[in-house]
Protein backbone atom coordinates (compact mmCIF):
# COMPACT_ATOMS: atom_id res chain seq x y z
CA UNK A 1 0.00 0.00 0.00
CA UNK A 2 1.49 3.33 -1.05
CA UNK A 3 0.83 6.63 0.57
CA UNK A 4 0.10 9.94 -1.07
CA UNK A 5 3.61 11.03 -0.09
CA UNK A 6 5.06 8.13 -2.10
CA UNK A 7 2.88 9.10 -5.05
CA UNK A 8 4.20 12.68 -5.02
CA UNK A 9 7.79 11.52 -4.57
CA UNK A 10 7.41 9.21 -7.57
CA UNK A 11 5.88 12.03 -9.64
CA UNK A 12 8.80 14.28 -8.70
CA UNK A 13 11.28 11.52 -9.56
CA UNK A 14 9.89 11.19 -13.08
CA UNK A 15 9.98 14.95 -13.63
CA UNK A 16 6.35 15.93 -13.13
CA UNK A 17 7.42 19.10 -11.30
CA UNK A 18 9.25 20.25 -14.43
CA UNK A 19 6.15 19.64 -16.52
CA UNK A 20 4.14 21.79 -14.11
CA UNK A 21 6.77 24.55 -14.25
CA UNK A 22 6.68 24.38 -18.05
CA UNK A 23 2.87 24.53 -18.21
CA UNK A 24 2.63 27.35 -15.66
CA UNK A 25 5.27 29.44 -17.42
CA UNK A 26 3.50 28.98 -20.76
CA UNK A 27 0.18 30.06 -19.24
CA UNK A 28 1.68 33.11 -17.53
CA UNK A 29 3.62 34.29 -20.58
CA UNK A 30 0.66 33.69 -22.91
CA UNK A 31 -1.60 35.59 -20.52
CA UNK A 32 0.78 38.54 -20.37
CA UNK A 33 1.16 38.62 -24.17
CA UNK A 34 -2.61 38.46 -24.57
CA UNK A 35 -3.14 41.24 -22.03
CA UNK A 36 -0.75 43.60 -23.82
CA UNK A 37 -2.02 42.35 -27.22
CA UNK A 38 1.46 41.76 -28.61
CA UNK A 39 2.00 40.24 -31.12
CA UNK A 40 -1.29 40.40 -32.99
CA UNK A 41 -1.27 36.74 -34.01
CA UNK A 42 -2.51 34.16 -31.50
CA UNK A 43 -0.20 31.52 -32.97
CA UNK A 44 2.83 33.81 -32.55
CA UNK A 45 1.90 34.30 -28.90
CA UNK A 46 1.68 30.53 -28.52
CA UNK A 47 5.07 29.93 -30.12
CA UNK A 48 6.70 32.61 -27.98
CA UNK A 49 5.08 31.16 -24.85
CA UNK A 50 6.15 27.58 -25.63
CA UNK A 51 9.71 28.63 -26.46
CA UNK A 52 9.93 30.70 -23.28
CA UNK A 53 8.53 27.77 -21.29
CA UNK A 54 11.27 25.50 -22.57
CA UNK A 55 13.91 28.12 -21.75
CA UNK A 56 12.54 28.41 -18.22
CA UNK A 57 12.61 24.63 -17.75
CA UNK A 58 16.15 24.46 -19.12
CA UNK A 59 17.19 27.16 -16.67
CA UNK A 60 15.45 25.30 -13.85
CA UNK A 61 17.19 21.98 -14.48
CA UNK A 62 20.53 21.68 -12.76
CA UNK A 63 20.70 25.18 -11.36
CA UNK A 64 19.96 26.68 -7.96
CA UNK A 65 17.63 29.28 -9.51
CA UNK A 66 14.32 27.54 -8.60
CA UNK A 67 15.37 27.27 -4.96
CA UNK A 68 16.39 30.93 -4.95
CA UNK A 69 13.06 31.97 -6.49
CA UNK A 70 11.22 29.83 -3.94
CA UNK A 71 13.12 31.54 -1.10
CA UNK A 72 12.45 35.00 -2.56
CA UNK A 73 8.73 34.36 -3.01
CA UNK A 74 8.27 32.91 0.48
CA UNK A 75 10.21 35.80 2.03
CA UNK A 76 8.20 38.39 0.09
CA UNK A 77 4.97 36.75 1.25
CA UNK A 78 6.09 37.08 4.87
CA UNK A 79 7.20 40.70 4.35
CA UNK A 80 3.90 41.49 2.62
CA UNK A 81 2.02 40.04 5.58
CA UNK A 82 4.10 42.19 7.93
CA UNK A 83 3.34 45.30 5.85
CA UNK A 84 -0.36 44.39 5.98
CA UNK A 85 -0.16 44.16 9.77
CA UNK A 86 1.59 47.53 9.91
CA UNK A 87 -1.16 49.11 7.78
CA UNK A 88 -3.84 47.57 10.02
CA UNK A 89 -2.00 48.82 13.12
CA UNK A 90 -1.71 52.35 11.68
CA UNK A 91 -5.40 52.40 10.71
CA UNK A 92 -6.37 51.28 14.22
CA UNK A 93 -4.38 54.18 15.63
CA UNK A 94 -6.27 56.62 13.41
CA UNK A 95 -3.44 57.24 10.96
CA UNK A 96 -4.59 57.06 7.34
CA UNK A 97 -2.13 54.76 5.60
CA UNK A 98 -3.04 56.04 2.12
CA UNK A 99 -2.23 59.62 3.07
CA UNK A 100 0.93 58.47 4.84
CA UNK A 101 2.03 56.57 1.75
CA UNK A 102 1.43 59.54 -0.51
CA UNK A 103 3.30 61.92 1.84
CA UNK A 104 6.36 59.72 2.27
CA UNK A 105 6.34 57.76 -1.01
CA UNK A 106 10.04 58.25 -1.76
CA UNK A 107 11.21 57.07 1.65
CA UNK A 108 8.85 54.10 1.68
CA UNK A 109 10.00 53.15 -1.82
CA UNK A 110 13.63 53.26 -0.70
CA UNK A 111 12.78 51.17 2.35
CA UNK A 112 10.92 48.56 0.28
CA UNK A 113 13.76 48.52 -2.27
CA UNK A 114 16.32 47.91 0.47
CA UNK A 115 14.21 45.12 1.96
CA UNK A 116 13.82 43.45 -1.45
CA UNK A 117 17.57 43.76 -2.06
CA UNK A 118 18.37 42.13 1.28
CA UNK A 119 15.83 39.39 0.59
CA UNK A 120 17.50 38.85 -2.79
CA UNK A 121 20.90 38.51 -1.15
CA UNK A 122 19.57 36.35 1.68
CA UNK A 123 17.79 33.96 -0.66
CA UNK A 124 21.03 32.52 -1.97
CA UNK A 125 21.32 34.71 -5.04
CA UNK A 126 24.65 35.98 -3.77
CA UNK A 127 26.10 32.56 -4.68
CA UNK A 128 25.21 33.13 -8.34
CA UNK A 129 26.15 36.80 -8.52
CA UNK A 130 29.67 37.52 -7.27
CA UNK A 131 28.67 39.92 -4.50
CA UNK A 132 30.56 39.68 -1.26
CA UNK A 133 28.67 40.58 1.89
CA UNK A 134 30.80 40.92 4.99
CA UNK A 135 27.90 41.08 7.42
CA UNK A 136 26.36 38.04 9.02
CA UNK A 137 22.64 37.37 8.65
CA UNK A 138 22.08 38.39 12.27
CA UNK A 139 23.81 41.72 11.67
CA UNK A 140 21.72 42.42 8.57
CA UNK A 141 18.51 41.57 10.41
CA UNK A 142 19.52 43.82 13.32
CA UNK A 143 20.28 46.74 10.97
CA UNK A 144 16.95 46.27 9.16
CA UNK A 145 15.09 46.13 12.48
CA UNK A 146 16.78 49.30 13.77
CA UNK A 147 16.05 51.12 10.49
CA UNK A 148 12.41 50.01 10.63
CA UNK A 149 12.01 51.20 14.23
CA UNK A 150 13.70 54.51 13.37
CA UNK A 151 11.38 54.94 10.38
CA UNK A 152 8.27 54.26 12.46
CA UNK A 153 9.44 56.67 15.17
CA UNK A 154 10.13 59.31 12.52
CA UNK A 155 6.62 58.89 11.08
CA UNK A 156 5.03 59.16 14.53
CA UNK A 157 7.11 62.25 15.32
CA UNK A 158 6.06 63.99 12.10
CA UNK A 159 2.34 63.20 12.32
CA UNK A 160 0.13 65.76 13.97
CA UNK A 161 -3.06 64.91 15.84
CA UNK A 162 -2.91 61.17 15.13
CA UNK A 163 -2.89 61.54 11.34
CA UNK A 164 -6.15 63.53 11.17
Amino acid sequence: MTTIEDLFLNLKAIGFDLILIWMLSIAIIYGILTKIKMPESYSARGVISIASGFLIVLAAVGSPIPLIIENIVSSLIVIGFIFLLIVIFLELMGIKSGELLSKHAEIILLLVGAIVFFIFLGSGAASIIPITVFLSEGSIITVIFILLIAFILWIFAKEEKGGK
